[in-house]
């Protein structure tokens, strides 16, 4: 089958972690163009963490939580 991909990893991981028996072709289309990267709220919060010092460190011990992981806004 052709296997089109129009998100982040999700065709990726599935060929990576050899699920891709049946898949004889694969489409990865990006989904961020413009003004869209990096794309939604988890990639404006990453671009605004990383121009405030100690920023992204910071927004990356928050995640230790496993609660605050699935937050739509992080990674959810």
């Amino acid at each position: 089958m052709t296997l089109v991909g129009n998100d982040w990893d999700g065709a990726q991981l599935l060929v990576s972690e050899g699920r891709a028996q049946r898949v004889g072709r694969l489409v990865l289309v990006a989904c961020e163009a413009f003004d869209n990267y990096p794309p939604g709220l988890p990639g404006k919060a990453a671009a605004l963490a990383a121009k405030v010092p100690g920023g992204i460190n910071a927004a990356f011990q928050t995640l230790r939580l496993r609660p605050l992981r699935r937050l739509p806004f992080t990674w959810g």
